[in-house]
């Protein structure tokens, strides 16, 4: 599907306002009520795009409600479950929605892409979601162990093997450290991205 200018420049506007309504939701040192300003945009912009799909106009609207109803601590969704809500939001359902203006639609190939990019996200945003105890260190472990398996279906090149020693470490040295909230999400984003990238790297040699 090729894309003119305003279609673009709508997706990315919705891919970052989505990305800081997540970070201000979640991060310590700014006050989550700034999230709700991101968070309008993203949902505006997926009004913009409603003459694309009402479908995919619907999905977009998704991610953006899930994090808007996640700063109310009643509805419990700081938790493992909504990092499952959250992981296949982030690994899942936006990169459909990309694939869907991209190319009209999800191959096979992308379709299992899905999988290895919403282990990712769940792997690294368990910090976030969990309470540093038991909970987030089993939910680490079986995430990783997981993730490590699914990229070794990928091809066992050097990408993998750095990968893979990268969640070992994350899950050893940063599951044990007490981190304070605030600097959970920067760190951990920053090892997702990371770790995103060596996947990139790994299909692509």
């Amino acid at each position: 599907m090729l894309l003119d200018d305003s279609t673009n420049l709508l997706l990315l506007l919705y891919t970052l306002s989505l990305a800081a309504g997540f970070f201000l939701t979640f991060n310590k040192l700014i006050t989550h009520y700034w999230s709700l300003l991101a968070i309008m945009v993203s949902v505006l912009t997926s009004i913009s795009l409603s003459r694309a799909d009402w479908k995919i106009a619907l999905l977009m609207l998704l991610f953006p409600i899930l994090i808007f109803i996640t700063n109310f601590a009643v509805l419990g969704l700081k938790s493992f479950f909504g990092l499952i809500a959250s992981a296949f939001m982030s690994g899942a359902v936006m990169p459909s929605i990309l694939f869907y203006f991209k190319n009209g639609g999800l191959t096979q190939n992308s379709s299992t892409l899905l999988i290895t990019i919403t282990l990712i996200f769940a792997f690294f945003l368990a910090p976030i979601f969990i309470a540093s105890g038991p909970l987030e260190t089993s939910t680490g472990l079986i995430f990783g162990l997981a993730l490590i398996i699914n990229l070794s279906m990928k091809g066992m090149t050097h990408f993998f093997w750095i990968n893979a020693l990268l969640i070992l470490l994350t899950w050893i040295f940063l599951a044990k450290l007490t981190l304070r909230q605030k600097y959970r999400l920067p760190i951990y984003s920053m090892m997702m991205l990371i770790s995103g990238l060596l996947f990139f790297y790994q299909i692509q040699a």
